[in-house]
């Protein structure tokens, strides 16, 4: 079964359609979404200005998902 949410063109996509992504990950409550969104955050990473605040609400928001990783 096919991930709604990746494309075989993974190679051609900008920061942006990645961070698209990302968010409908999120969106539909997917843990480790939550957790990629998160990391960008905390780092400012791909064009994403760096928001610890929403890093830590993104991380106990997997952690509720039930995704071990965030704890």
């Amino acid at each position: 079964m096919k991930c709604p949410f990746c494309s075989s063109d993974r190679g051609s996509k900008t920061n942006e359609d990645m961070i698209e992504e990302i968010m409908k990950r999120v969106e539909a409550n997917n843990d480790t979404g939550s957790m990629w969104l998160a990391y960008l955050y905390f780092k400012g990473a791909m064009g994403v200005q760096q928001d610890r605040t929403k890093a830590k609400e993104l991380l106990l928001r997997a952690a509720k998902l039930g995704l071990s990783k965030a704890h």
